[in-house]
């Protein structure tokens, strides 16, 4: 099984979400053998403000799932697949092969955290809808946890994120014409169009344009949503960015 995780936030039900989910397992699903959602609430001692865990309590929220994890594979050949942290709470998700034993492996892990308060539940999900409803990240959300990975690739290489760069982005389009009315959308928000070009896609007219800019995650996530919509009225598909490691 796949163990690729990413996290994002959201709000849900007006209240901060973390999500955490292991979008390896996307292009596998359904998994037929494992067609049963298990699901165990915890509730926090201390939550903080916005209802997101608190740091102090971190650690028993990390062994909680190291002890459920073996326990819910060994006794419904389940594995998990997300965890959903809100409102004073966390939601760990699992797909099982069985619910057969769930309920009594749920008390006898808990039993080991005194004084938690939880609740599980079962439901039959073949489909595998909530992992690619309640927990996938949207396509929004996909450009936001990308933009994460290459900012740490690149501080891990000594960038300095706050230093201007040109930033190259890429998006591509149905026909000429949209990509052409993008463009000057692009062009009117103060990028420059570095190459136009076909290519072998679903969406072939490649558009490939620049802006100068520093990629400090705000300033960055920013450009992508704006790029991303923009990109969306046009029916076009933004593709991402690249920029050079910048040391000074």
């Amino acid at each position: 099984m796949s163990d690729v995780w990413a996290t994002y936030f959201e709000k849900l039900n007006n209240k901060a979400a973390s999500i955490v989910v292991d979008t390896g397992l996307a292009a596998n699903v359904p998994i037929p053998s494992k067609p049963w959602l298990l699901w165990v609430w915890l509730y926090f001692k201390m939550p903080r403000a916005d209802g997101l865990s608190d740091s102090d309590e971190a650690p028993t929220l990390w062994a909680v799932e190291d002890a459920l994890v073996p326990r819910l594979k060994q006794t419904c050949g389940a594995i998990m697949c997300g965890r959903i942290t809100t409102d004073g709470h966390r939601e760990f998700f699992f797909y099982g092969e069985s619910s057969q034993g769930f309920e009594d492996a749920v008390k006898q892990t808990m039993a080991g955290f005194p004084g938690y308060r939880f609740r599980g539940g079962i439901t039959q999900d073949a489909q595998w809808e909530h992992y690619r409803q309640g927990l996938f990240p949207s396509p929004k959300q996909q450009q936001l946890i990308a933009n994460q990975d290459i900012l740490a690739s690149m501080e891990k290489q000594g960038d300095v994120l706050s230093v201007p760069r040109e930033v190259d982005h890429w998006a591509y389009f149905p026909s000429d014409a949209e990509r052409s009315a993008f463009r000057k959308a692009a062009e009117s928000a103060g990028f420059v169009t570095s190459s136009e070009d076909r290519v072998e896609r679903d969406l072939s007219f490649e558009l490939v344009f620049r802006r100068t800019q520093t990629i400090k995650q705000p300033e960055i996530d920013e450009t992508v949503l704006t790029l991303f919509r923009l990109a969306q009225l046009f029916n076009g598909d933004y593709d991402g960015w690249g920029a050079p490691v910048t040391k000074q």
